[in-house]
């Protein structure tokens, strides 16, 4: 045989070595776990602080060799044993949002999935007013625009604005969660018992069963309008 017909025998060979490993490939890709629907079933996916959930699976092994179960998680722990497709996992204590996840594996393949879990925040929202600066003067019967940031981990059912002195304590205006975590609460200075020094108050309140509410404050002052001054 010569050298031509040994190339090409030697190409045949190799062809044929490597449909062979394709077909390798798709025949373990079958045998792989697969995590069944609707994948890891969890007994909350929204806890306290501290309390302790189970996680579960069911898994289809086309092989006869056992699966290897690897389950990880964003934060809090897992109680052992964690080798199996059940798991116990006790939140962190701060709040947000956590991922459980994981991998099963045999000799031919893995497949994956995860979970999300919302941890309620025992912390009250944070809350900074950013305009108008503290002692600023304004006048009755006009309209304030306060700018504020408020935040929490669980998000906020609302944001309000108060205005408080020694004579009336008032909501003068409520407005919806805002994702941006960025707030502007319009109202007007129309009472009275508004004139002279007021603290304005921006209230929220987390969107949570424990319904934390956090605050900021300034001072403002507020002129009366005095009838006749401006006329002529």
């Amino acid at each position: 045989m010569d050298r031509t017909a040994h190339l090409i025998v030697g190409l045949m060979i190799v062809a044929w070595m490597g449909s062979c490993g394709q077909v390798e490939d798709i025949l373990n890709l079958d045998k792989a776990p697969r995590i069944q629907n609707p994948g890891i079933v969890v007994s909350s996916d929204r806890v306290m602080p501290r309390d302790t959930i189970s996680a579960h699976v069911t898994v289809e092994n086309p092989t006869e060799n056992p699966l290897t179960y690897q389950w990880t998680c964003s934060g809090g722990q897992f109680i052992k044993p964690t080798d199996n497709d059940s798991v116990q996992w006790m939140a962190p204590v701060q709040g947000g949002s956590y991922m459980i996840r994981l991998r099963v594996s045999n000799e031919k393949g893995n497949d994956k999935d995860n979970v999300p879990i919302e941890v309620v925040s025992a912390q009250a929202p944070l809350v900074d007013i950013q305009s108008p600066d503290e002692g600023s003067y304004l006048v009755l019967y006009g309209r304030i625009n306060i700018e504020a940031d408020a935040f929490h981990e669980n998000g906020l059912n609302w944001v309000r604005l108060r205005i408080r002195n020694d004579r009336l304590d008032s909501v003068l205006t409520t407005v919806d969660y805002d994702r941006t975590n960025r707030y502007t609460l319009e109202a007007e200075l129309n009472v009275p018992h508004m004139v002279g020094t007021s603290s304005m108050v921006v209230e929220a309140q987390a969107a949570n069963p424990l319904a934390t509410i956090g605050k900021d404050s300034i001072n403002i002052h507020i002129e009366g309008v005095v009838p006749g001054r401006n006329e002529q």
